[in-house]
């Protein structure tokens, strides 16, 4: 008798499988869901020491600042009080809520539009290092990012290849603030190059 109970108890019924295959998807979905917050591919680039060094020297970030993609802790380390958040640390941007003041990055450029997106709900001052396109490159990203404010200057650094990531746009330090509606200029780290105002 105890064996026929035993074998009873492992078969399953209809109504047991469909519950485990809705729980199995519950957790699919939100595993992939996860895995969109996280960089594809060759898309953890670092930035270098003199770049950081200069866009915080230029941008001077004050107050309650993030560090939202941390990586080998550029910025962290020139702004020693910075909060950060880091994927492969378990401590997920897009979970972050909290306002800031600044957050200054450089952030895994398949999200790029994504992170640009939440920054704009969560801090009044963002400036991301990045391939310049990359904050032009849809209608939409746009005027998003125009209904949050504007983009007060970019801060041309050179091609991917000066900095030596595996691209050769022209990649810039972009300053987005919350509510500015005045001109944008631009600024170069070559001081042979004259700047616009």
């Amino acid at each position: 008798m105890g064996m026929l109970m035993s074998i009873n108890n492992n078969i399953s019924s209809p109504q047991n499988e469909d519950e485990r295959e809705r729980e199995y998807r519950q957790q699919l979905s939100k595993k992939r869901q996860k895995d969109k917050n996280k960089p594809k591919g060759n898309d953890v680039i670092m930035t270098p020491d003199w770049v950081a060094e200069d866009m915080v020297r230029h941008f001077a970030p004050t107050g309650n600042i993030l560090e939202p993609c941390r990586g080998d802790g550029v910025f962290t380390n020139l702004m020693p009080t910075a909060e950060w958040c880091e994927i492969t640390e378990g401590r997920d941007f897009f979970d972050w809520d909290k306002p800031v003041d600044w957050i200054i990055s450089n952030p895994p450029y398949s999200l790029a539009r994504k992170f640009f997106l939440h920054s704009f709900e969560v801090a009044d001052n963002v400036v991301y290092l990045i391939p310049v396109w990359k904050a032009f490159m849809a209608y939409g990203l746009i005027t998003s990012a125009q209904k949050y404010g504007g983009i007060k200057e970019i801060r041309w650094y050179g091609t991917g290849s000066k900095l030596g990531f595996p691209m050769g746009n022209g990649i810039g330090a972009i300053y987005w603030k919350r509510d500015y509606k005045g001109p944008m200029s631009q600024t170069f780290y070559d001081p042979e190059i004259s700047e616009s105002r």
